[in-house]
Parts: structure tokens; sequence; C-alpha cells
């Protein structure tokens, strides 16, 4: 090697080593930062004629480890799900006081049962009687203000999403700009470590809000994806990600097009979490029922709670209601239904029927419906406030009319009607009031028998919509009782609960839509406006009936009315096992479902954040910053920084003896 080939080598060797020396610094300064990784000189020796000429850093690397950093961005997902899972359910928590001995709703139930006990004791005093108003209307305005905070807890929800939503938006677009400079630095040969971390900190901020991995593109940009196959970085064109609330779905929007994300898309993390807490609430989507269904006390959460509290409203009323309607009234006494729901008072005896709109059928049917091709129906099934009927004006069928029971767009069903074809016009009316009133024929405790009527058999029986149908008697023997319709031949109702006294021939009566087991219910509760408006008294002779029903045991569904059908019954879990309760167990059941749920998620919470941790903690040990092996590299850097120094005086000293060589 020439004098000169040994002094480039020695300059660049001092060169070289400076860099190095200036990255361990580096590394040393940043061994505190969480979101660093150690950098790496990559070096090179070039050789001329097959001998070295000195060394030069190639490239500057980073400490990596992918398996690592994806279990990471998983544990960091399944962590802030949890977390999620638990704020919420522990405010479902403290609106029923489940860390208090006694919950506020326990101590009304308790104190409503004693009411009626004390009036047992002493059903002529006027007192005890309005202390029986009291309570009911207390431990119902309890049931009401629960039913009015999970609206309250599902706004809170929505703004949560939304703003993990904005998170997100803006992250996508932090990756979108750091992927144009990994591009542009990496292909000139310009470390890019510094910007990597970077882009590292953006998908673990990303793995709170959704379980995210990274695909190689083939260049220094990188991809990000939901482990659900959604892109969030991938392309030209950045996503843009919102919220529909009717549907309970994301919503994206890239090159001017919106369309709804799969709801699979998210997994795990805080968007995942918040979705499936209102899912049923506001939806009744494939993907919302199966939420519903699962086994974790945070999915479906607020559906289920408020399946809970309506469960317990049309419990208290029907068993209180079934009991207090068996005695006779005397007087100024409410003869029936201690209980009522404040926006669904009972229909008056006359029906009032307003027409929606009319058409022509366009295909000819042999009875019980009807198709217009040309319409666009909406929903016309019947409510527990009113329903609709069509009625022939013209053509096949004139003068028929029935009950709609369902509808499509373009097709209505509506049992009992007449057959139809091209020339059928046709008029729909909405129509509040009873259903059909008229005079029995004959009755006992469980039938109601009018030949004068010809129904469709099993017209009034319960639907798989949840529809259910009442008869009540207005006038005559056995005037105030209610029956619920379990079903019916052409002529005869049968009920169920029995009726405490069979009706008389001649006395009148409607069949309604039934005010029970409704949705909503625990919104509705009150007691009798007649009651607590001081116009009527509680039926003295009704005191031990309801004292004894509110403390045995009754059936869980404590109603023949079915549940939906399966398409949709899962909407109507409450995620607690049915079974023969009183109504002091069904609350009971109530809060422990709700103090257990809150403890799985807490303990959840706490292993999927030790877990977390320890991966952190891991995947730190891997890629981050060792001081000790920093200051060892720098004793190293050190001792050659010197002996490269050393190998410079000496050519510089042989340099100087040629060229005093050369002088003599």
């Amino acid at each position: 090697m020439s004098l000169s080939a040994a002094l480039y080598s020695s300059l660049s060797s001092l060169n070289t080593l400076q860099q190095q020396t200036r990255l361990v610094s580096a590394n040393v300064a940043n061994a505190q930062s969480p979101e660093y990784t150690r950098k790496i000189a990559n070096l090179v020796t070039p050789a001329v004629q097959g001998l070295p000429t000195g060394v030069s850093i190639q490239s500057i690397t980073r400490t990596v480890s992918t398996t690592l950093q994806a279990d990471l961005l998983a544990r960091t997902a399944e962590s802030a799900a949890e977390e999620v899972r638990a704020a919420y359910l522990d405010r479902i928590g403290n609106i029923l006081d489940v860390d208090a001995g006694e919950p506020a709703i326990t101590e009304r139930l308790q104190a409503f049962q004693q009411a009626w006990t004390d009036f047992e004791a002493s059903p002529e005093n006027p007192n005890l009687s309005r202390n029986i108003v009291i309570q009911g209307q207390q431990l119902a305005t309890s049931i009401n203000q629960l039913a009015a905070t999970p609206p309250q807890i599902d706004t809170q929800i929505l703004t949560d999403i939304g703003t993990n939503l904005t998170l997100l938006n803006n992250l996508i677009g932090q990756a979108y700009s750091i992927n144009t400079q990994l591009v542009t630095q990496g292909s000139t040969g310009q470390p890019i470590g510094d910007l990597q971390d970077q882009m590292d900190t953006i998908i673990r901020q990303m793995s709170k809000l959704a379980k995210v991995q990274m695909l190689s593109t083939g260049t220094a940009a990188v991809q990000i994806i939901t482990t659900g196959g959604l892109s969030l970085v991938s392309g030209a064109v950045q996503p843009t990600f919102t919220f529909d609330a009717n549907t309970n779905q994301v919503q994206t929007t890239s090159n001017g097009i919106t369309s709804a994300v799969a709801s699979t898309a998210f997994q795990s993390g805080q968007i995942d979490a918040l979705i499936k807490l209102r899912s049923g609430f506001g939806d009744t989507s494939t993907f919302s029922q199966q939420v519903m269904t699962s086994t974790n006390p945070a999915d479906g959460a607020l559906r289920k709670f408020v399946n809970q509290i309506d469960q317990m409203a049309n419990q208290i009323a029907a068993v209180t209601n079934n009991a207090y309607n068996k005695s006779n009234s005397y007087g100024s006494e409410l003869a029936a239904n201690f209980f009522t729901y404040s926006t669904l008072a009972l229909p008056p005896a006359t029906t009032v029927a307003t027409a929606v709109t009319s058409g022509t059928a366009t295909a000819a049917s042999t009875g019980g419906s009807l198709t217009d091709g040309g319409a666009a129906f909406g929903a016309l099934a019947p409510t527990p406030t009113l329903y609709h009927r069509i009625m022939i004006t013209a053509g096949q069928g004139v003068g028929s009319s029935a009950i709609i029971t369902a509808n499509t767009g373009t097709t209505i069903t509506a049992p009992g009607l007449a057959a139809t074809d091209a020339t059928s016009q046709y008029e729909i009316q909405s129509v509040t009031g009873p259903l059909m009133s008229n005079t029995a024929t004959a009755a006992t405790t469980t039938t109601l028998t009018d030949t004068a009527n010809t129904w469709t058999v099993n017209q009034f029986a319960p639907t798989a919509a949840g529809v259910s149908y009442q008869v009540r008697i207005l006038s005559g023997t056995g005037a105030g009782q209610i029956g619920i319709i379990t079903s019916n031949t052409a002529n005869q109702l049968t009920v169920s609960p029995a009726f405490s006294s069979a009706p008389g021939v001649g006395a009148t009566y409607v069949i309604e839509p039934a005010l029970r087991n409704l949705p909503a219910a625990a919104s509705m509760l009150q007691v009798n406006t007649t009651l607590t408006g001081g116009t009527t008294t509680v039926k003295r002779s009704s005191a031990s009936t309801v004292t004894q029903a509110l403390s045995i045991t009754t059936a869980g569904a404590f109603d023949p009315i079915p549940l939906p059908a399966a398409s949709t019954a899962s909407l109507n879990n409450t995620g607690i096992i049915q079974g023969n309760l009183t109504l002091a167990n069904t609350l009971a059941s109530v809060v422990s479902y709700t103090a257990q749920g809150l403890a799985t998620v807490n303990k959840n919470k706490e292993d999927f954040e030790r877990l977390r941790h320890q991966t952190d903690q891991t995947y730190r040990n891997v890629v981050g910053v060792s001081v000790d092996t920093e200051m060892s590299n720098l004793v190293v850097l050190q001792n050659a920084y010197q002996a490269s120094a050393q190998v410079l005086q000496t050519v510089r000293t042989m340099f100087d003896t040629l060229i005093n060589l050369g002088r003599n």
C-alpha cells in the first residue's frame, strides 16, 4: 500500500469513527425515549487491487423485531378496548348503585311492598291507602330515571366514537405524509431511521383505536391495515372515516364515494369496543344481533340494560295489576290497573280512522294480502297505540277490510281480507282506538265468545314481531277486566291470565293492542293517574292478593307473550338467565348481573394492561437503547480513534522522512 493510500485509509477511519461516535451519542441521549429505536452504523470497506482502502458508513439502520412489534400492537388494542368497556360498565354500575349496601331501586321496591303489607293490616286507613300510591309512584319514578340514563350514555358513546374517528383520520394523514418522506429520503440514500420511528409512533397510537398491522410495499413506505382487512394507509388517496349512528357502522369516503365499512373491519381497540357497547340500542342489524348473544358483559351492554329495566317495569306492572284486577271495587275505588304507562293511555271506546294512502292492486291474491307494485308502503304493522287497516273500496273484494299485520314496500299482509285482483281499489287507514267492539254472547273466565263475529283463526294471537292484543270489558258483568289474547277461533277468544270473574252475556268488550311487555316500558311506567289525581282510591279488597303477589315466585317471562322471532330475538336478550323469580329476585338479578359484569371487565382490564406492559418491556429490551452497551461501544470507538490517529501520525512521519531524503 502506498503512503497516500495509507493516509487516505487513516483519514477515512477517523471520519467514520467520528460519525459512529455521534451515532452512539444520539443513542445514549434517547435512551429514555419510549419511541426511539437503537440506530446502528453499517460499515463498508472499499478495495483497490485487492487491498482495503479505508472504511465508510454504508447505511444507518435501526434495531427492529417485527414479531414483537406485531404482538405489542395487538396487546395495545386489547388493553385499550378493555379500558373503554370498564369505564362504561362502571357508569351503568353507578346508575344501579351496585357498590351500595342496598341499591336505591331495591329500597323503593321494598317500601312499595311494605306499603301494601301495612294496608292489608288496616284496609280502612285512608293514610295507608295514600301511602301505597306515594310509594308506587316513587318506585315508578325511580324506574323512569333509570330509563333516562341509557340515551345519555349513548350520546357520550357517539361523541367518543366521533372523537376517535377524527383522531384516526388525523393519524392516517400523518402516516401518508411520512410515507412520502420515507420514499424520498430512501431513494436518495439518506437515513430514514428517525422517520421510521415516527411512523411506529403513529401506528402505536392507531393500535389504541383498532388492532392494526403493517405490510411491506416494496419501498420504504408502509401499508397499514386493520386485522379485519380494512386498508387505512394504502395507495395514493387518503380515506376519511365517519360514523352512522342509525346503522351503527363506520363509513369511509374515498374519491368522493362514501360506503359502509364491514362491521368486522375494526377488531378490538376503542372503536370496536364503543360500537359493540351500543349494538342493538339504535339498530337491529344482523351484526348487532350477533353482538347481543356475546358472553362478554360489555357487548350490547346498553341494550341489555334497557331490556333489563323494561322487563323489571313490565313485571312490576303485570304482577301488581293481575293481582289488583282480581277483586271487586266499590264506590270510588279504582276498578283495574294500578299501574299504567304515561304515553300509552287506554284506547277510547270509539275508533278513529284517518286515511293514509290509496291505490289499485297490480296482482291477484287469493285472500289475506294485497300487492301494489307501484306503491312504497312504510311501516304498517300494529303498535301498542295504533294499527292500520286496509279497505277495498271498489273492484274485486269491494267492502272487505282487515287489519294489516305486516308489509313490505309493495305487499300488505292482512288476514281475513277478501281475494283481490287488478281491479281492486283500496284505502289504507291509520286507526286509533279498539280494533273492534261488540257484545259477548257467552264467556268463561278464560274465553269470550261472540257469534256475531267471524275472525280469522289466531288473528289476535301474539305475533312473531312481539305484537299482542287484549280484550277489555267496557260494561256489564266483569267491567274493567282485561285479558291477554293467546289464541282465537272464528268467534271465540282465549285469554290468559284468566278473568277474575266470567264476563256476562251482553257485556260490551273491545279488542285492542295489549299494554304490557312493552319496549320502553321503564320510561313510561306510572301509577294510574286517577289514583295520583285523587279521583279514585286503592281497592281495599285487593290488599291481600297484591301483597301475596308481590312476594311469591312468578314465571321469568311473567306473561304468555312470546319473544320475537329468532331473527330478532337476540335483541331482547337481557343477559340474565330467566327462571322462576320473585320481583325482588328479578331486581337483584339485574343489579348482580351488572356488578358481576363490571368485576369481569375490570379484571380483564388489569390482565390485558399487565400483558401489554410486559410485551412493551420485552420489545423495548430488544429494540431500545442499553446505556451500558453504548458506553462499551464508546470505549471501543475511543481506542480505535486513538489507534487511527497513531497510524495517521506514523504516516505523517514517514512522509516527512521521505521529503527530507528528497531534499538531501
